[in-house]
C-alpha cells in the first residue's frame, strides 16, 4: 500500500512539473529522466519499468502540449498524416493476428510514444516548442555525465545504481570488469554512449568547443568501458554516416569538420579496440562463446522469421516465441526481434526509420542522422526491444532532431556554423520593437533570414 501510494504521488508530481514548465524544457527533461532513472533493471512492475517510464510519460506530455495548444500555426504534412497511419494500421494488424493482443498492444503505445507521435509533434514544433541547439548541449553533458560515472565505477567501485538493481543484473559477473553506471547493463551503457559519440561529432559548437570535447571524451570512456563490440560497430557506423551528411553542406567549414569528425572517430574506435579491456573479453572464454552463440542465433531467427508470414507473431512477442522454440536461450539482437515479432510487415517500420533519416539528411541534421544510425546499429547487438521497449525513448532526440523545421532551435543547421545567437535574438527584439512578425515558410526557415545574418555580424 505505502509503495502504490509513493508511486501516485511520484508521477502526480512529474505531471504537475511536466505542464508547468516550458514546453522547450520538457525534451530535455526527459533525456535525464531516461539517463538518471533506469527503470527497467529494478523490480519493479513492467507496466512503469519497461513501458511507460518517467521518461516516456514525459516526451507523451511534451507531445500533447504541442499538437493541443490553440496558437499552433503549422499543421501536419499530408505524407506524414498517411505515413503515420499506414504504420500504426501495419501494427495493430500484426497484433490482433498475433498471440498475445494486450502486450501487442502496450509495445504498440510505447512505439507510437517514441516515435510516431512524436514526428508529428516535431513538424508543428516552433521555437517555443523545441530548442535543438539546448538539447545538444544536454547529450554533450549527458557525455559528461558517462564519462565520469564510468570512471567513478570501475576505479573507485562507486555505483549508486546498484541499490536499485534486480540481482540478476547486479550480481552478474563478466570475463573483464564491465561499466554498467545507471544503465543496469553494459550493452545499454554502450548504446547511449555511441549514440551520443557519433552524433557530437557533427554537432553546432553552440556549448562551447570545451563542451563539445568534454562530452565526446566522456561518451568514448563510457564506450571503451562498456567493452561492447557492438558498440564499437555502432559508433563506426554512426560517425560514418554523420560524416557523409555533413560533408553535403555547402559551407566549406563544415566539410572541415567533417574530415576532423572522421578522424577524431576513428581514433576513439581504434583505442577503444585495441584496450585491454576488449582484448580481455576478445580473448575470454565468455567473448568467444558469446560470437559462436550469435552466429548460431542468426540462423535459428532467420528459421522463425520464415514461419512467421505476413503479420508476424505480434510486435513485441519474439523474446517468448524465440525461448518456447529453443528453451533456455535468448534472443541477443533487437532487429531480428522486430522481424520475428512483425513478419513481413517489420519493413514497414524499418522503412519509417530509413525515411526518417532521409529527412535529417535534408534539413542537414548530421548530428540527429548519425546518432539515429548508431541507436539502431546498437540495438543489432543485445535483447532490448521486445524486453524493454521503453529502451526507444533513446531514439527520440535524434528522430525529432531529423523532423523539426529548420526554424527550430534558432537556425541550428550546419550550413550556418558562424551564426551569433546574440545578434539573431537583437535582430528578433528589433523586428518586434518596428511592429514585423517573425513569420516562418512552410519549410519553418524564417522570412527575416537575411535580416538575422545581418544582424549575426554586427
Amino acid at each position: 500500500m505505502i509503495e502504490v501510494a509513493a508511486g501516485l504521488a511520484a508521477a502526480l508530481l512529474l505531471a504537475v512539473v511536466a505542464f508547468t514548465l516550458p514546453r522547450r524544457a520538457l525534451p530535455v527533461l526527459a533525456l535525464w529522466s531516461l539517463v538518471l532513472l533506469p527503470l527497467g533493471y529494478t523490480t519493479l512492475p513492467s507496466l512503469v519499468g519497461r513501458y511507460f517510464t518517467p521518461a516516456l510519460i514525459l516526451i507523451l506530455i511534451w507531445e500533447l502540449r504541442v499538437l493541443t495548444k490553440a496558437e499552433r500555426t503549422r499543421r501536419v504534412p499530408a505524407l506524414v498524416e498517411a505515413g503515420g497511419l499506414v504504420l500504426l494500421a501495419a501494427l495493430f494488424i500484426s497484433a490482433l493476428m498475433g498471440q498475445s493482443l494486450q502486450s501487442s498492444l502496450l509495445w504498440i503505445a510505447v512505439f507510437a510514444v517514441a516515435g510516431t507521435f512524436a514526428v508529428r509533434a516535431a513538424v508543428v514544433s516552433d521555437e517555443s516548442d523545441l530548442d535543438l541547439a539546448l538539447l545538444q548541449k544536454h547529450l554533450l553533458l549527458v557525455g559528461v555525465f558517462i564519462g565520469l560515472g564510468s570512471i567513478g565505477e570501475l576505479v573507485l567501485g562507486l555505483n549508486p545504481w546498484d541499490l536499485i538493481y534486480t540481482e540478476v543484473y547486479r550480481d552478474r559477473t563478466w570475463s573483464v570488469d564491465r561499466a554498467n553506471l545507471s544503465f543496469g547493463h553494459p550493452l545499454v551503457l554502450s548504446l547511449a554512449s555511441a549514440s551520443i559519440l557519433s552524433a557530437s561529432v557533427a554537432m553546432n559548437r553552440r556549448g562551447g568547443r570545451l563542451l563539445a570535447l568534454a562530452g565526446m571524451s566522456g561518451a568514448a570512456v563510457g564506450l571503451i568501458f562498456s567493452v561492447s563490440r557492438t558498440g564499437l560497430v555502432a559508433t563506426a557506423a554512426g560517425v560514418v554516416v554523420a560524416v557523409l551528411v555533413q560533408s553535403l553542406s555547402k559551407d566549406a567549414r563544415a566539410r572541415w569538420r567533417a574530415v576532423a569528425a572522421l578522424l577524431v572517430g576513428g581514433a576513439v574506435i581504434v583505442l577503444a579496440w585495441n584496450s585491454d579491456l576488449l582484448q580481455g573479453r576478445q580473448a575470454s572464454a565468455d567473448g568467444t562463446g558469446s560470437i559462436s552463440y550469435r552466429d548460431a542465433m542468426f540462423d535459428r531467427a532467420l528459421r522463425l522469421f520464415g514461419t512467421a508470414g505476413v503479420t508476424g507473431y505480434g510486435p513485441g512477442r519474439s523474446v517468448d516465441v524465440y525461448s518456447t522454440n529453443f528453451p533456455g536461450l535468448v534472443l541477443e539482437n533487437s532487429v531480428l526481434q522486430l522481424m520475428i515479432s512483425l513478419g513481413a510487415l517489420s519493413a514497414v517500420v524499418l522503412g519509417a526509420v530509413a525515411f526518417t533519416a532521409v529527412r535529417g539528411v535534408k534539413h542537414s541534421r548530421a548530428w540527429a542522422v548519425g546518432g539515429l544510425a548508431s541507436f539502431v546499429v546498437s540495438l543489432s547487438g543485445f535483447n532490448a526491444l521486445d524486453s524493454n521497449p521503453a529502451i526507444l525513448a533513446f531514439a527520440f532526440p535524434f528522430v525529432i532532431g531529423c523532423w523539426s523545421p529548420n526554424g527550430s532551435g534558432l537556425e541550428l543547421s550546419e550550413g550556418d556554423p558562424d551564426v551569433n545567437h546574440a545578434g539573431l535574438r537583437r535582430t528578433r527584439e528589433a523586428l518586434r520593437h518596428s511592429g514585423h512578425a517573425w513569420s516562418s515558410t512552410p519549410h519553418g526557415v524564417p522570412e527575416t533570414r537575411r535580416s538575422s545574418r545581418l544582424g549575426a555580424r554586427r
